[in-house]
């Protein structure tokens, strides 16, 4: 089990190629924190972050950097969501969101 002491995370989505170019992507990350012990216990907002303006190219897969910090705690668990909307139609494009049980390949083992 981890000891307490800083967290410094270093999340890479990967989005893949679009038919067409995407600009003025907002993207909304969260770092969460949940006890695995406690049934029905809601997780904990530790870190988030906000990228604005970002644009999908549409000749290769989209690669967006995020870094996280936040406080680690013994015994607890840690995951990332992230949601990724276009500003001019506020419509959702895409959403991932990793666990333990996830196979995604951008969750940080943390």
């Amino acid at each position: 089990m981890p000891l307490a002491g800083p967290i410094k995370g270093d999340v890479v989505l990967s989005f893949p190629l679009t038919t067409e170019k995407l600009e003025n992507i907002y993207i909304d990350a969260r770092l969460y924190e949940y006890d695995p012990f406690l049934a029905d216990a809601s997780a904990t907002l530790l870190d988030h972050v906000e990228l604005e303006g970002i644009n999908f190219s549409a000749t290769a897969d989209s690669l967006v950097n995020i870094n996280f910090s936040a406080t680690r705690k013994t015994r607890m668990k840690y995951y990332v969501t992230a949601r990724t909307y276009s500003k001019k139609a506020v419509h959702f494009i895409f959403t991932s969101m990793g666990s333990k049980k996830s196979s995604s390949n951008w969750i940080p083992k943390i």
